[in-house]
């Protein structure tokens, strides 16, 4: 599963599902989030996120990367 935009909506939603098993690959613009993200710190605030995100990666049903190309559609 792809979620693409990982900000206050797209990243509870991808860590959500891949709690719940699904492989999730986040997809965002921002270099910056994407390296927090994958080094195990979270971008926002929201109560109990962080302890998920560490649970998603021991599971590996989480990761996060930037584009490979841009699109004006998706």
């Amino acid at each position: 599963m792809t979620v693409i935009g990982i900000g206050y909506i797209g990243f509870p939603t991808a860590i959500l599902f891949a709690k719940y098993g699904y492989q999730v690959t986040g997809i965002d613009i921002s270099p910056w989030v994407i390296t927090q993200l994958n080094a195990d710190f979270i971008h926002i605030e929201e109560p109990g996120l962080e302890q998920d995100l560490q649970e998603v990666f021991l599971t590996g049903n989480f990761f996060a990367i930037t584009p490979t190309c841009f699109s004006l559609v998706f």
